[in-house]
């Protein structure tokens, strides 16, 4: 694709291999199901679109993306206005966390949390 954001994304990608620094891509979970009750049932093919969008330019660059658009249950996202969206609660926080310290851990070669 040709957006400018995701051929930034692929720069990004190239310049950190070229550095060889390990780069950790993820896309943020979305709230589907009050997106789906907001929006109805095209919300989840739109959000898999958009982020098959963002898998390609980063499989283009020579990366990854862990896709968690879709990880986490409507319970770990706030209440607020707007809903249908990726803003987290305290729950989801910490569950996203854990998930990325797990990440890094495999990335780093390490078990041990507080080595990091």
């Amino acid at each position: 694709s040709s957006h400018r954001q995701l051929a930034a994304l692929r720069n990004l990608i190239a310049r950190c291999r070229a550095a060889e620094i390990p780069l950790l891509l993820y896309i943020t979970p979305v709230n589907c199901a009050e997106g789906a009750a907001f929006a109805g049932a095209g919300f989840a093919a739109a959000i898999e679109a958009r982020t098959a969008l963002v898998r390609a330019a980063v499989e283009e660059g020579g990366g990854q993306v862990l896709d968690w658009s879709q990880a986490l249950g409507p319970e770990h996202f706030s209440q607020g206005t707007y809903r249908a969206d990726e803003h987290l609660r305290d729950t989801g926080r910490q569950t996203l966390a854990r998930m990325l310290a797990a990440e890094v851990q495999a990335l780093a070669g390490t078990e041990n949390a507080d080595a990091l």
